[in-house]
């Protein structure tokens, strides 16, 4: 999983922007040289109100200027921010995330995730 995201405020006026960013992960995910992360605006029924792409490092690292729309009415919102179709296979077809170097990691060295999508709150304010 990429490393976690953080919002540059909490809380924002419809029409502003918040920033949405995060570092390079510690663990080499190696997303690739062409990675996007995958942003949405949801509101609190989690309806999309807007989705976006945006380049992000190899390693996880990116930073976008989300725009909440102006029709956005006073409230609780979410944003997401997740690696977008990762490439899970090196151009031989084989899984890059498991092996290095030709050996195959012991399942110990393996970190378990949640598959629960992170959501930060934002709340919308007048």
């Amino acid at each position: 999983m990429p490393p976690p995201y953080k919002l540059s405020s909490q809380s924002v006026r419809a029409g502003s922007s918040v920033s949405i960013s995060a570092p390079d992960a510690t663990c080499n995910p190696r997303y690739g040289t062409n990675a996007q992360v995958h942003i949405e605006l949801l509101d609190s029924n989690s309806q999309i109100l807007s989705t976006a792409l945006s380049p992000m490092s190899d390693a996880g690292a990116f930073s976008y200027s989300l725009v909440v729309p102006t029709a956005s009415k006073t409230g609780h919102y979410w944003v997401s921010a997740t690696p977008f179709v990762p490439d899970w296979c090196d151009d031989t077809g084989k899984n890059n995330r498991v092996e290095s170097a030709g050996q195959r990691a012991p399942l110990l060295d393996l970190d378990r995730v949640s598959c629960a999508l992170p959501l930060l709150e934002l709340v919308v304010t007048s």
